[in-house]
């Protein structure tokens, strides 16, 4: 039995949809930030939102691009953990909210609802899974230095999935590796490459500045003398 979407829910559970309240959002506007508490779930009706969140040296790191009859935010209401990502408009968007009680209550009124949060979780943990899997081999490739190997076998994923976010991590990874694969290129570049320049006129120039020195001549003359003692 495939389980059911959630706008097949909202067009059975007419209560649900009566408590959910209609939100614009502008181009870049954010809907909420990593670390907020999570005070509501959304419904996208129009648009597209991004789901992100940063590095540790702050770059941005796409999660997902989610569009119109999809859902997120429901984690945090679950868990009342503080928001894991960063949710803005892509574009002019509209989204239902419904707050966080009213979603609670709602899991505990609704079969369907609640049939549909536990297929969720169950695909988030099965795609954290290879998630993991993935990003351990590709880690392990670059560690060996095969950084070919590893963007092949990412090309190779991103073309035959359609989830969204692993593509988008998939992305991430490929250009670190990119990045790694030309520094080390570099660097080896540079080993190659001679530290100290010799220039040979300016040597043997040098040389015969100290041999030709009577100091050195006296030297030369006693050592000679020295050796048919």
């Amino acid at each position: 039995m495939e389980p059911p979407k959630i706008g097949e829910i909202l067009q059975q559970e007419s209560t649900i949809v009566q408590q959910m309240i209609l939100r614009p959002l502008a181009a870049g506007e954010v809907l909420f930030r990593r670390g907020d508490l999570g005070t509501a779930f959304y419904v996208i009706q129009s648009g597209r939102v991004r789901i992100s969140t940063v590095d540790r040296q702050g770059q941005d790191i796409i999660l997902n691009t989610m569009e119109a009859g999809e859902s997120f935010g429901e984690l945090a209401l679950i868990d009342q953990l503080p928001r894991t990502a960063t949710a803005i408009a892509m574009e002019p968007s509209t989204v239902l909210q419904l707050e966080r009680d009213c979603f609670l209550q709602a899991i505990y009124d609704s079969p369907l609802l609640m049939q549909w949060v536990l297929q969720l979780m169950g695909d988030r943990a099965r795609h954290m899974t290879e998630y993991i899997e993935h990003l351990g081999y590709w880690a392990n490739q670059m560690i060996e230095g095969s950084y070919r190997q590893a963007l092949t076998t990412i090309e190779s994923v991103t073309t035959h999935t359609d989830e969204r976010a692993l593509i988008a991590a998939s992305d991430s990874l490929a250009k670190v590796t990119e990045a790694v694969q030309s520094r080390e290129e570099l660097l080896r570049q540079q080993m190659q490459q001679p530290l100290v320049t010799i220039d040979p006129v300016k040597r043997d120039r040098d040389v015969r500045q100290i041999t030709d020195t009577p100091y050195f001549q006296e030297l030369l003359t006693l050592s000679r003398q020295l050796r048919r003692a």
